[in-house]
């Protein structure tokens, strides 16, 4: 099979589900794909990277002429969304309910206790709309918040605009991840410098960048 040239949006268990291959890890701990896997995380994958896609990876089978068969096709594992939904405060949205619509595959349910949902989608779902309700959905269905989800679009944090995305995320004010340093995300990497204490420089230094990385994980890692 051909190099898979990775596009925006796309991640490991999307090209898995394109080539028709069940589990991502088949391709992401093939030895062909080593070099990829020194410098990238399977789920944030930048758009040029090349994904090897081996032979000896996917469906496949033996037989010989004149004889015949049965084949059974199985649906390829979802894959799992978390989000931790917060305000601008950082207060998580606990205990409120939601709907998750994704390629009209609706799911609905109710936040945890630190604001956080987690659903199970198809592998290679590229937008979903998530509406949450601020108070009960049947007395007050119009004090809701709306958000339009584009899926597996945040770049690596040794990309700028993957920094802009994850300064956006935790509330920075950035409103356009635009890969360029402008002065929004300047003023934004200024904010961010002050609060963990760092020098306060609006460049997207090594020190600032790994602390972004640490703080990103630990908010996605926090119960």
């Amino acid at each position: 099979m051909p190099d898979h040239e990775v596009q925006q949006g796309e991640c490991l268990s999307s090209i898995a589900h394109r080539y028709g291959i069940s589990d991502w890890r088949q391709l992401w701990e093939h030895p062909d794909n080593a070099a990829l896997r020194e410098h990238r995380n399977p789920h944030i994958l930048k758009p040029g990277d090349v994904v090897k896609i081996p032979d000896d990876v996917g469906p496949a089978f033996e037989g010989c002429s004149g004889e015949s068969g049965a084949f059974r096709l199985t649906s390829p594992p979802p894959t799992t969304l978390q989000l931790n939904l917060t305000d601008a405060f950082g207060n998580p949205y606990a205990h409120k309910e939601y709907e998750l619509d994704v390629d009209g595959q609706v799911q609905r349910g109710t936040t945890a206790e630190n604001g956080r949902l987690c659903c199970e989608i198809a592998p290679d779902a590229a937008s979903a709309t998530l509406t949450l309700w601020l108070d009960s959905a049947a007395q007050a269905p119009d004090r809701k918040l709306v958000w339009t989800l584009d899926l597996g679009h945040l770049d690596p944090i040794e990309e700028l605009t993957g920094v802009q995305a994850r300064l956006k995320s935790l509330g920075y004010g950035i409103d356009e991840i635009s890969g360029s340093l402008d002065e929004p995300t300047r003023r934004a990497l200024r904010m961010f410098q002050a609060e963990e204490r760092l020098p306060i420089t609006g460049e997207a230094d090594e020190a600032t960048v790994s602390r972004l990385a640490r703080r990103y994980e630990d908010r996605e890692e926090s119960v």
